[in-house]
C-alpha cells in the first residue's frame, strides 16, 4: 500500500502544471522544486503570461499567487478555466484568509505565505 506522500508525488508526476507568482525569489525557489515533482512544469511571473502559457500547453494544475501586477491570480485561473475547465488551483498569498472576503468555489486550496513542503503537500491532497 502506499503512503499518502507517495500518493501524492504519484499523482504529481502525470500533471502538467502551471506555476505563476510575482515575486522572484519564490518563482526561483518553485524553479529547483516543482520539476521533480510534475511531468511538466510552466512558470510565469505575472497572470496575463499565465494565461498565455495557458493557450498554448495542456494545463491540469495551476499553483499560483493572488494578488500580482497586470491580472491577479483569480482573473488569471477564470480566464483559464475558459480552456480548461477541470483544472486544479493552488492559490498562495500573502493574506489573512479573513482579508481576502468572498473567494471561488471550485476545485481550490489556499497556501498563506510563506509555502512550506508540508503546506504545498497538504493543500496538493486536498485537490486530488
Amino acid at each position: 500500500m502506499l503512503s499518502r506522500l507517495e500518493t501524492i508525488l504519484k499523482k504529481l508526476q502525470d500533471t502538467h502544471t502551471l506555476f505563476v507568482d510575482d515575486e522572484r525569489i519564490i518563482l526561483d525557489a518553485m524553479q529547483s522544486v516543482m520539476p521533480t515533482l510534475c511531468r511538466k512544469v510552466y512558470f510565469a511571473d505575472n497572470g496575463r503570461d499565465g494565461v498565455s502559457v495557458a493557450n498554448a500547453c495542456k494545463i491540469d494544475f495551476v499553483i499560483t499567487d493572488v494578488s500580482m501586477p497586470l491580472m491577479n491570480g483569480m482573473e488569471m485561473v477564470d480566464s483559464i478555466r475558459q480552456i480548461h475547465p477541470e483544472v486544479k488551483v493552488i492559490y498562495i498569498t500573502g493574506h489573512s484568509y479573513e482579508d481576502l472576503g468572498e473567494f471561488p468555489q471550485s476545485s481550490h486550496q489556499f497556501i498563506v505565505k510563506p509555502i512550506s513542503t508540508k503546506k504545498l503537500l497538504t493543500a496538493i491532497e486536498k485537490i486530488f
